[in-house]
Order: C-alpha cells, then sequence, then structure tokens
C-alpha cells in the first residue's frame, strides 16, 4: 500500500508526506509574474544593512545553524548531491558552502548587492 492513500484519504507514509510538502513548497515560491509591482526596487537596503549584521552576526557566523537550515531543506525538498541548485541573494554564501561541504557539485549563489559594512 506504499504510495497509496489510506480510506480515510490522509498520506500513507513519509515518502507521500514529503511529496506534498514539496509541492506545496514548490507551488509557494513559484515566480510571481508582477513581482515589481509588490515589492520596492531597494527591498535589500532596508532588510540586508549594517544592523542586520550586528543584530543577526551569531546566526551568520555559527556553521552549526546554517548545517540543521541545510538539513531541513534538503529533507524538506528531497534534494540529493547530484541536483542543480541556486542559491539566490545568498548574502555571504553560507548556505551554498555548506551545500558545496557535503558534496553538492552543482551549486551557485547569487548576491545581486553588495554585503554592508560589518564595523561602523
Amino acid at each position: 500500500m506504499t504510495g497509496q492513500k489510506k480510506p480515510d484519504g490522509k498520506p500513507n507514509g513519509k515518502g507521500e508526506l514529503r511529496g506534498r510538502l514539496r509541492k506545496t513548497f514548490l507551488r509557494t515560491l513559484c515566480p510571481v509574474p508582477d513581482l515589481e509591482e509588490h515589492v520596492q526596487a531597494d527591498w535589500w537596503s532596508k532588510i540586508f544593512n549594517s544592523m542586520y549584521l550586528k543584530t543577526d552576526g551569531d546566526v551568520v557566523e555559527d556553521r552549526r545553524i546554517t548545517a540543521a537550515e541545510v538539513e531541513l531543506f534538503c529533507q524538506t525538498l528531497g534534494l540529493s548531491p547530484h541536483e542543480k541548485v541556486l542559491d539566490l541573494c545568498c548574502g555571504q554564501g553560507r548556505h551554498s558552502l555548506e551545500l558545496a561541504r557535503r558534496a553538492f557539485g552543482k551549486v551557485e549563489g547569487i548576491r545581486p548587492v553588495p554585503l554592508p559594512h560589518t564595523k561602523g
């Protein structure tokens, strides 16, 4: 009965649940055709400024937190090292670097804007 639904309509095992989560996640992140109408051009400057690095520096510099986040991404999306990964707005590239440490051979991180100064 693997991969089939139970008579009550609920998922029958981890694989089906993972598939549902992946479909939901991908559906949520699909491209928005008119995104520019909803986001200001300089959105990043209001979020990723020097205060961000001062207040979130412990997260940015803690490899254990990054490893746990990447593990969650991999489990939720069912990623394996042979897949291509594009890390948009990667910041310092901590997730891309962690994927590379896990032998993901096709990882690319893109940071569209320069990082703010960390000291000031």
